[in-house]
This record gives structure tokens, C-alpha cells and sequence, in this order.
């Protein structure tokens, strides 16, 4: 039935009808009691008789009405006509989301505002257990003063609060939400409602990542020709890229997309603050970031910023933003709140020489010293890498005689001395010093100084941690590799500044090239006990003000940490996005002293993932079917029809054949230890180099 103008419901009589969908009829009233405009939704007497129609309409308003948020419609009553149930929430005065879609994609500033009211709701709802499961830009709905608010949680999944009774009426909600049954609108699902699975709130997550796509590109992420396609590609396909669509979309804001959209749950942001939060890093840098060519002066930096800075010592930073050649180091001052924003600073460190470039390969490649007077890094000059000394109070870098092929440069803990990776040795030289072995390594992973004589170091990319002394000694094994986990690898060493403990990296055999699942563990030097720290982080780095800064998807994060107890505290916050790396080692390009003092080399994190293409010889490149990867030693065979190739680095990948015909890999190593794959004369076997 529809309402007339002037019908009375309890105190809110009827002025208008706004519009109609599955869960109900919408009008315009007026609460008489309040003497407000308000939007009366109410499900017809013939559809309410529909049990499972019912359900929902009842749960959307037990859900709505649970949350309070400006982001989130606002819920005043709910009551019944004529055994009809309906529900009185706030009128808004806007449009819906998808009516601005229809005019192409938004601007980036514009998406970053809306994406980042979209997560604050749906955090407020996550807290309180509800999950939205049909989020859409049907659903969300934009006032006239730039407002996001997300609506119906018809289709809301709500989870008991602890310490919360089960009740009849959550049993009855099960009924509705069983796995098997597949909830949600076809295009906007994730992977696990496709399949009918059990989901939480990391579904909207990747709901969410699909609206952020169609608002970025101005096309609907998966949608095909039938549901069923579309479903299939929610499950088996990636969206193209954005590239492709809009050259001026950042590289933060498409890592943030591309890990939304991950299809395993344990892959994307594990919840909608850590999202919130990244959007809001993304923000205040596009925001109040100086263009490239101003020349040095002091600038103020975001007020805002620093008014909801959420990491205490990240407020008012000075930054000092360096050049060396054509590749941009930025060093930042991390300090405690001020009333005022301190100054944005910019200068340029020359470069050694006129072809000098940072070294940034799969290793770290800068280092400070811990009083942070001391910059360590590598250039790259005519192809041989060398260790560069830069002090603050010199503007001259100079290199380091002896110290070609350098990587990894480590400070000793009086920054006297500087341990650093070549030709596969460890080795230390004292500033203003001469180079001296200490031992030989592998493919190395990373060294720590535990004293002024003793390092800890990961040997090679497929080993434990060991420890030796400065002087050469015998080296001792300190961790194993878990076999029962799959552990690949241990690197990126930290020793805590007490000496108690290492912080280090663990790598898996199931994603030996992707360091975003990786997880950051502590070994108690004095009884060799191990101790999880962090899951999806790399590189972690323990700073003075009592905090871990660590990896993650291109960006820097923060969280409290108890150097004693070896124990996170509080939430994990943004520090910066936009940050060099290489996500096939887990390496990333940032150091941190102890007064506070970070250098970081602004960029993107997978800078050795590349796409391959056929070429032909006027130049014309055709992309090939395969997903971008850290491509290596590609051999075609005799005939053409067929490439061998390593994907991951050379020694440290597997040798995959790819056949062009039938689009077709085949992986033929599982060891991670391989390079340098050829093809017999007759094309019948592929020989390859196995690293022991």
C-alpha cells in the first residue's frame, strides 16, 4: 500500500513520497512531537508477510539504530501501522553516491575526502560488531554540505558484544546469515560472500575497495556481462589497472586500492581504522606536500595535521628534504608535541659526482648514525656501488675508499663505525678509516650491531640469524628456521638498544617474493626464546620515544612498543606513504636515529615488479597475460612458443615455463634457491643454476 499526504503515523504525518526499493517505501514526513522533517521508511503490509523481508527490515533497524556517527544514517524511532513495521531516521538532502559516478570519475582530492568518511563509518559500526555486508554507492548517500553517510543495514550481519547474552533474536538473525547463503549485490561482493562463506568485517573492507576503484576510475571494478561472470571475476580477477585510466592517480592511493582488493581476508587491512588511518597519511601529504621545485625555505606544515596527530612524536616534524642527482632522500625530525607546527625545511645534498645515483637495488641503501649527525648511504656511479659519508655540519659527501659494491650500511651503536655488505663479505670500516673484512656471507639479509665488536647478521636470503665479532671469529647460529611454518628466511635484524633482544623479519616458502604477510618476531638473545611482534610487517625499527616504525605496503607505521616486556601497545598509526623498497626482499628505504632524526627515500616499494610484453621491431610493445611480477633471466625456446623465466631474484626465485599459445605457466621449482633457466637445442628440457 502507499501513503497518502497527510497520513498520520503515530506523531508523523505523511507529506511526500521520496521513492521505493526491495526493503521498503521511503516518504517524507513531519514529526509533530519535534517539529522536524524526517524520512519515514516503511515496509507494506503485502511484503512484510515475506518473513525473510521482515528479518532484514527488522535488522536494519536494530542495527542502525545502534550506531551513532555522522558518517552513518541516523536512526530516531521505529514503530508500526497496520501491522506494517516502519523506521523514522534523519532526512538527508543530497544525492546518492552513484548519481555523481554517472558523470566519470571523481577527482583524487575529492575521493580521498569521501573514502576517508566512508571508513570512519563503517569503523564506528565494526566496533560495535556489525558488519554491513551490501555496501554500494546506492547506499551511500552525500548531503549538500559534503557529508557521507552510509545506509541500509539490511542485509547487516551482527555480532554479540562480549559479555552479551545470545539471544532468540540474534538465533533468529543466523537464519539469514548462514554460510551457504549468498548475501549481497553481485559486482560489490567479496570473494568469501561469493562463495557463500562466513564473513566479518573485512568483507566491506573489500566492498569498500571496489567503490574506491569505480570512484578513481570511473568504471565498476568487476561488472561483466552476466552475474555469474561477474562473480567469477570477483574471484579469479584483479581490475585493470589505474594507470591506464589516469596517470595522475598516486602510487599510495593505488597500494591502498590493491591491498582493499586482496581476495584472501587475511591480505587486506585487517580493519577499517587501519584503513581510515591510511587514508588520512595519504591526505595530509597530498595535501600539504611543496612542489619539488620551491626553492629552500620554511614552510608551514598542515595545521591540521598536527592538531590530530596520532603518534605523539610524529608531531610538528621538521623535514628536511634532500636531493642526491635525480633521486629524491627525504630526513625528518621526529619530536615531541609542540603547541606549534614547527617548519617544513628543504636543502639538497649534492651528489658525489655527476652520474651518481642512490644504489637502490634489493637492499637497504642509507643509514644515519645514532646521534643522527651521520648520514651512510650508497651511490651508484659508471655501474659499481660505493659507501658515501655525508655529515650534517659538511656539505660534501665523500665516498668510502674500498667500499665498491657496498650495501646495507649499518651503524655501530657510538656511530664510530659502519658495517656493510660486498662482494659477498661482511664488512666494517671505522669513519674516516680503512675497510676490513669480518666475514664471508651469502646473498646477506641485513646486519645489527650489538656492541662495539659484535654483530648480529642473516647470512643469506634462505637462513637464520647468526652472530659473530667484529674482529672475525667463528660464527654462531642464533635462530633457526621453523620448518613446521614454512619459515624461508630471517633478516633485517634489529638488536634492542638493552641488548636483550633482536628484532627480525620472517619470510614464508609460501610468498617468498612478497614480504606483506611477513611477520616481524623478537629472539631473546639469553634463552633463544621467540616471540611474535607483528603479522603483515616488515623492517621493523625501534626508536627512543618507545615505538616500532615498520614497512608496510609503501607506507611507514607506528606503534607503541615495550622494549621490557617486548609487547605492542595501542593501534597501529600511519607515519608516511610513498616510501622506495623492494616487496620482493621486504627491504625499505628508511633509517632512524636515536635523536629522532628519519631519513627516507621517497618512491614506491615494488619497483623491480614489472609487466612483461612481446616487442616487435618498430618498437611496438603488446602486453602479455601474465599478472606484473619480479621478472628474471627470460629465455625463449628454439621455436618461439615457450618462455622459461625466474620469477623473484636471480638465486633466490623459481623457474616457471610460459607457454604464449595456451596462455599457460607451469611452475617447475618449489625451493626458492634458482637462476639462470636455458633451453635445451630441442627445446624438450629447461636446465637451470640451483643456489645451495
Amino acid at each position: 500500500m502507499s501513503l497518502s499526504p497527510n497520513t498520520t503515523l503515530a506523531h508523523y504525518t505523511i507529506t511526500s513520497k521520496i521513492g521505493a526499493g526491495g526493503m521498503g517505501e521511503v516518504y517524507r514526513a513531519r514529526d509533530t512531537r519535534l517539529d522536524r522533517e524526517v524520512a519515514l521508511k516503511l515496509l507494506p503490509l503485502e511484503v512484510s508477510k515475506d518473513l525473510d523481508r521482515l528479518k532484514r527490515f527488522e535488522q536494519e533497524a536494530r542495527a542502525t539504530s545502534a550506531l551513532n556517527h555522522p558518517n552513518i544514517l541516523t536512526v530516531y524511532d521505529i514503530g508500526t501501522h497496520d501491522g506494517s513495521p516502519f523506521i523514522v531516521a534523519e532526512l538527508l538532502k543530497g544525492e546518492e553516491l552513484r548519481e555523481q559516478l554517472k558523470d566519470g570519475p571523481l577527482a583524487q582530492r575529492k575521493v580521498i575526502d569521501i573514502a576517508q568518511q566512508i571508513t570512519q563509518g563503517l569503523a564506528a559500526a565494526h566496533d560495535k560488531g556489525i558488519t554491513h555486508r551490501d555496501l554500494k554507492p546506492e547506499n551511500l548517500f552525500v548531503t549538500t554540505d559534503g557529508r557521507v553517510k552510509i545506509l541500509d543495514f539490511g542485509l547487516a550481519k551482527l555480532r554479540p558484544q562480549r559479555n552479551e547474552v545470545i539471544s532468540s533474536e540474534v538465533a533468529t538473525e543466523k537464519q539469514i546469515t548462514d554460510p551457504g547463503t549468498i548475501m549481497g549485490t553481485v559486482g560489490y561482493m567479496s570473494p568469501e560472500q561469493v562463495r557463500g562463506q562466513h564473513v566479518d568485517h573485512r568483507s566491506d573492507i573489500f566492498s569498500f575497495g571496489s567503490i574506491l576503484y569505480e570512484m578513481l576510475s570511473g568504471q565498476r571494478a568487476f561488472q561483466r556481462e552476466t552475474a555469474a561472470e561477474t562473480m567469477t571475476a570477483i574471484l579469479k580477477e584483479d581490475p585493470g589497472e589505474l594507470t591506464t585510466v589516469d596517470s595522475e592517480i598516486s602510487l599510495p592511493m593505488t597500494k591502498i586500492l590493491q591491498r582493499c582488493l586482496q581476495k584472501k581476508p587475511e591480505q587486506r587491512f585487517q580493519s577499517a581504522h587501519d584503513l581510515a588511518f591510511a587514508l588520512e597519511a595519504l591526505s595530509t601529504l597530498s595535501g600539504s606536500r611543496p612542489p619539488l621545485n620551491m626553492p629552500a625555505a620554511t614552510t608551514a606544515i598542515n595545521q591540521k595535521w598536527f592538531e590530530n596527530a596520532r603518534v605523539a612524536w610524529i608531531a610538528a616534524a621538521v623535514l628536511l628534504v634532500s636531493v642526491l642527482a635525480m633521486l629524491p632522500l627525504a630526513v625528518g625530525r621526529l619530536r615531541q608535541p609542540q603547541r606549534t607546527p614547527a617548519p617544513l625545511m628543504r636543502y639538497d645534498i649534492s651528489a658525489p659526482g655527476p652520474n651518481t645515483t642512490l644504489g637502490l637495488v634489493r637492499w637497504p641503501a642509507i643509514a644515519l648514525s645514532p646521534d643522527g649527525s651521520t648520514m651512510a648511504f650508497v651511490g651508484t656511479s659508471d655501474g659499481i656501488a660505493r659507501l658515501y659519508i655525508r655529515r650534517r655540519d659538511d656539505p660534501e659527501a665523500r665516498p668510502v675508499p674500498g667500499s665498491e659494491g657496498a650495501a646495507q650500511p649499518v651503524f655501530s651503536p657510538s656511530g664510530r663505525w659502519i658495517a656493510f655488505v660486498a662482494d659477498f663479505t661482511l664488512k666494517k670500516v671505522q669513519l674516516d678509516g680503512t675497510v676490513s673484512s669480518v666475514v664471508k656471507v651469502g646473498d646477506a639479509r641485513g646486519a645489527s650491531w650489538t656492541s662495539e665488536d659484535t654483530l648480529i647478521y642473516a647470512p643469506d636470503a634462505t637462513s637464520g640469524l647468526s652472530r659473530i665479532s667484529g674482529i672475525g671469529s667463528t660464527p654462531q647460529e642464533i635462530s633457526k628456521l621453523d620448518a613446521s611454518k614454512q619459515e624461508r628466511t630471517h633478516r633485517w635484524p634489529q638488536v634492542m638498544p638493552n641488548g636483550k633482544a633482536v628484532l627480525f623479519t620472517v619470510g614464508t616458502l609460501d610468498s617468498p617474493d612478497s614480504y606483506e604477510n611477513a611477520n616481524i618476531e623478537a629472539l631473546i638473545l639469553a634463552t633463544g626464546e621467540r616471540r611474535l611482534i607483528l603479522k603483515g610487517a616488515s623492517m621493523a625499527r625501534y626508536v627512543p620515544t618507545g615505538h616500532l616504525i615498520f614497512a608496510r605496503g609503501g607506507g611507514l607505521y607506528a606503534v607503541r612498543f615495550n622494549v621490557e616486556t617486548l609487547a605492542t601497545q595501542g593501534t597501529t598509526e600511519p607515519v608516511l606513504q610513498g616510501v622506495a623498497g623492494d616487496l620482493t626482499t621486504g627491504a625499505a628505504q628508511f633509517a632512524i636515529a636515536d635523536d629522532g632524526t628519519l631519513a627516507y627515500v621517497p618512491g614506491s616499494p615494488d619497483a623491480n615488479v614489472r609487466r612483461l610484453c612481446w616487442a616487435d621491431r618498430s618498437g611496438k610493445l603488446t602486453p602479455i597475460d601474465l599478472p606484473a611480477a619480479q621478472y628474471n633471466d627470460i629465455r625463449l625456446s628454439p621455436d618461439g612458443s615457450r618462455a622459461a623465466l625466474l620469477t623473484g631474484s636471480s638465486g633466490s626465485g623459481d623457474v616457471w615455463v610460459y607457454d604464449f599459445e595456451r596462455a599457460i605457466s607451469t611452475r617447475l621449482t618449489f625451493n626458492v634457491i634458482n637462476a639462470s633457466p636455458v633451453w635445451s637445442a630441442d627445446g624438450k628440457n629447461v636446465f637451470y643454476t640451483q643456489i645451495d
